[in-house]
């Protein structure tokens, strides 16, 4: 399949797309976004590291400017996104982080503050998905890097997409991704879950933090990476059944 020109994500798509579930992988459990899962989003999005690779071409969000995001992210059940949790069987790898960094905490004496305490107590190590298909994203907790989870979870994402959803739009035929030049490890989570690389693109940075594509001239403007990846021959049947 031919990628030349990417259609702009549709709100129709969008309405259509309710039917999450839980995703099961051999160490993780990828459950349905919740709007009590919002501690854990923010924890995400405002931790240094995160911002760093995964935010970095996007202005500083303020808590007004968070909070509009994750009403249009949970709007209407539009988004296909999930919270990653640790089985039981992973928990131990989560306790012994935790414990080490209740440490460090205790050293510097502070204590950890709710966002923290939340998500460590439900074991929830990042979060993956749509909020507007066909782009995908994904963010770890920094702890949880180079251990193989964003692949884990990514692949298991995607199988259950291109099941869950067959066809019928042109949107449903492929999923791309948008990475920072520098986001090397990202790059590489997509690469092992076969996406290609397609072009850079160059899109300004608006005061909410979202990109949009190059328009005027004088504005604020960053250079990002496109990838994308189709659906796989093994999953094109359902779509000429559907």
């Amino acid at each position: 399949m031919a990628f030349a020109q990417i259609p702009a994500p549709s709100d129709t798509i969008m309405t259509e797309l309710s039917n999450l579930n839980n995703i099961i992988t051999d160490r993780l459990v990828l459950r349905p976004l919740r709007f009590t899962d919002r501690d854990v989003i923010r924890f995400l999005r405002f931790n240094p590291q995160v911002v760093a690779a995964c935010l970095a071409h996007r202005k500083a969000e303020t808590e007004a400017e968070f909070d509009a995001f994750l009403e249009r992210l949970m709007e209407g059940g539009k988004c296909v996104s999930h919270c990653v949790e640790l089985r039981v069987s992973s928990q131990s790898e989560g306790e012994k982080v935790e414990a080490k960094e209740q440490k460090l905490t205790q050293d510097e004496g502070n204590e950890p503050n709710s966002a923290d305490k939340e998500h460590r107590e439900n074991h929830i190590i990042g979060v993956m998905g749509a909020h507007r298909v066909p782009e995908i994203g994904y963010m770890f907790l920094p702890e949880y890097w180079g251990k193989g989870y964003a692949t884990e979870a990514l692949k298991a994402w995607m199988e259950w997409y291109w099941i869950a959803y067959p066809g019928g739009h042109v949107e449903r035929e492929y999923l791309n991704a948008i990475t920072w030049p520098e986001a090397v490890g990202s790059q590489n989570v997509l690469q092992k879950c076969g996406f290609m690389f397609l072009h850079n693109i160059q899109q300004e940075m608006d005061k909410n933090g979202e990109t949009e594509e190059k328009e005027d001239k004088g504005k604020e403007f960053v250079m990002l990476n496109l990838w994308i990846a189709g659906r796989p021959p093994s999953r094109r049947n359902s779509l000429a059944s559907s």
